[in-house]
């Protein structure tokens, strides 16, 4: 689910503070061999992607969780292997592996839904997935909007919802924002707050 979709569809219905883990310099020292740090980095990320389920996918099953992480956790140890781990700094690697996470768990919800067409039960747990995951991005994008500022807020909600950006244009020079600005630049800065929203959700 885009996050700007999720602006427009609304809450249908907490937020985990940033790892301070050094990433980059654990899978530096893994590249070389470092037995320790591959000890360190399977528990650490083991605990991450842990976090990282109970937050995005809370209605998942403790075993599908722990099967999430393990294939998880194996295609990173191939990347890391290969030199695949993109992200300079800790907080880019960790927006990877966060992304790793996610996309092995939607992968999981996406093929749950074909096997068994017929068992109503299966079909209600897939559906509380995803209801369960778009709960907490709506949320997140919630919270994290909500630290913008007032014209920010504003100019992101209604270009999101759909409003043109002349309309926008015309609102923002109103009070109480008394904010001048052409409407090629209401889109210019759209497109860099949801890049900025985007960023954040990976993080």
């Amino acid at each position: 689910m885009d996050p700007v979709e999720s602006l427009r569809s609304g809450p249908t219905g907490g937020s985990h503070p940033p790892e301070r883990t050094a990433w980059r310099a654990l899978i530096d020292r893994c590249r070389i061999g470092d037995d320790s740090a591959w000890r360190e980095f399977h528990g650490l990320f083991q605990a991450f992607a842990q976090r990282r389920l109970r937050h995005h996918f809370p209605t998942l099953a403790s075993s599908d969780r722990a099967d999430l992480v393990s294939s998880a956790l194996e295609r990173l140890v191939k990347s890391i292997r290969d030199g695949q781990i993109r992200g300079a700094s800790d907080a880019e690697v960790g927006a990877y592996m966060s992304r790793t996470v996610r996309n092995q768990a939607l992968d999981l919800i996406s093929r749950r839904r074909p096997e068994s067409p017929l068992d109503d039960e299966d079909r209600t747990e897939g559906t509380r997935d995803d209801l369960g995951y778009q709960r907490a991005l709506v949320q997140k994008v919630t919270e994290i909007v909500g630290t913008w500022s007032s014209v920010e807020r504003f100019l992101f909600v209604q270009k999101a919802q759909g409003v043109p950006s002349q309309a926008i244009k015309r609102e923002l020079e109103r009070s109480p924002f008394f904010e001048f600005i052409d409407a090629a630049t209401v889109d210019t800065r759209f497109h860099r707050l949801r890049h900025r929203l985007r960023s954040q959700l990976e993080c």
